[in-house]
């Protein structure tokens, strides 16, 4: 059982990262924009690095049309190198490796990677797509096979021993049942997502668990499900239930679509008490945050800890935001954002007031 779960994660991350997978994300918002919108379409990124303090940290390669297709993370000891081909809105290609910067260990230069790939024939349509690792010697060990219908959307993935599976079915343009199953000797364990869509958007979820020994169904449990709520197209609540807590969210916007009220709270199942609790509350002028305020507490931390933030712009680009966050003791922050002739950002300065303390973070950008 813990190898079926622990197939199921490895599977997940290596395929969604790849392979665009056409599961509904439920659980991780998109709605808080980054405080900085970069417009790739004013002028082309070729390369983007990032350094603190001076420390390269992160770097970006783009190709002419905006996909990233290669990012490499610097920790130190490590470089985290992410590469990515694309066909139109397809990814064909992807490769995480984890390269050692020490050079005491020769031999460890390079780490298993993960590999994924998507096969065509000589008229461009695909066959197959083909995941594996490749070793510290080079060597490559295929894992397992993903199948595609004709719209290009992956219908089923297969491990080579023919052990685990996930298999995806469709209603028009929209997923509606996913399904891990695993087999080993007489037994099967499956975990079942389904789907339901209401002017295609999801209004529900579940997923379902079941156990079979020599093909009897022996246990089946719904283990957690997901109850939405739309008002414009846009979310007004969520509510997430698994066996142990029930997880409510609430949402508010003014009447441009920004969100002014966002609050989480979760509760215990067992006696319906209030677990944890925050809250973020935005105001715009002329459709720009100029304030926000966040809460955030637990029922062991019951003061919480609170945030606000004051947002000044310049040329219509953000210049400063002013915090007072009450961590530990109170703080006040103040961030300055520098910019470029083509409005992308290059700099930013993070500075605690009250005990002077500045950090730097740089933007070196290279364009087509």
């Amino acid at each position: 059982m813990k190898f079926f779960f622990l197939f199921i994660a490895a599977f997940c991350s290596l395929f969604g990262l790849a392979q665009n997978d056409p599961e509904p994300n439920l659980s991780i918002e998109t709605f808080q924009r980054p405080e900085v919108l970069q417009d790739f379409k004013l002028k082309p990124y070729k390369n983007i690095k990032k350094y603190n303090q001076g420390k390269l940290r992160f770097e970006t390669d783009y190709d002419s049309v905006g996909n990233v297709i290669k990012t490499q993370s610097y920790t130190g000891d490590y470089i985290y190198v992410h590469e990515y081909k694309h066909k139109g809105n397809l990814r064909i290609f992807y490769k995480d490796s984890k390269i050692t910067t020490l050079d005491e260990f020769p031999k460890d230069k390079k780490s298993e990677s993960q590999v994924f790939k998507v096969n065509f024939d000589k008229t461009g349509k695909i066959i197959e797509g083909e995941s594996g690792r490749i070793s510290v010697d080079n060597v490559y060990r295929k894992l397992g096979n993903t199948y595609y219908d004709d719209k290009e959307r992956p219908i089923k993935y297969t491990d080579v021993e023919g052990k685990s599976s996930t298999n995806f079915k469709y209603n028009r343009s929209n997923l509606i049942a996913k399904e891990y199953v695993y087999e080993a000797n007489n037994k099967v364990d499956k975990t079942i997502l389904n789907f339901k869509y209401k002017r295609n958007l999801v209004v529900y979820s579940e997923t379902i668990k079941e156990k079979y020994v020599d093909g009897k169904l022996i246990d089946k449990q719904t283990s957690s499900t997901a109850i939405i709520n739309y008002k414009r197209k846009q979310p007004v609540k969520k509510v997430f239930k698994n066996r142990e807590t029930t997880e409510e969210r609430i949402y508010e916007y003014d009447e441009n679509h920004n969100m002014t009220y966002y609050s989480v709270k979760i509760y215990l199942n067992v006696d319906n008490s209030l677990k944890s609790e925050e809250w973020y509350k935005y105001v715009y002028e002329n459709n720009l945050k100029v304030y926000s305020h966040a809460y955030d507490g637990d029922s062991t931390h019951p003061d919480g800890k609170e945030t606000i933030a004051n947002y000044e712009y310049k040329n219509g680009l953000l210049h400063k935001v002013y915090s007072t966050f009450n961590i530990e003791k109170d703080r006040k922050l103040e961030v300055e954002y520098f910019y470029n002739q083509h409005k992308h950002m290059i700099k930013k300065v993070h500075t605690i007031l009250d005990i002077n303390s500045t950090s730097i973070e740089e933007y070196k950008v290279e364009y087509f």
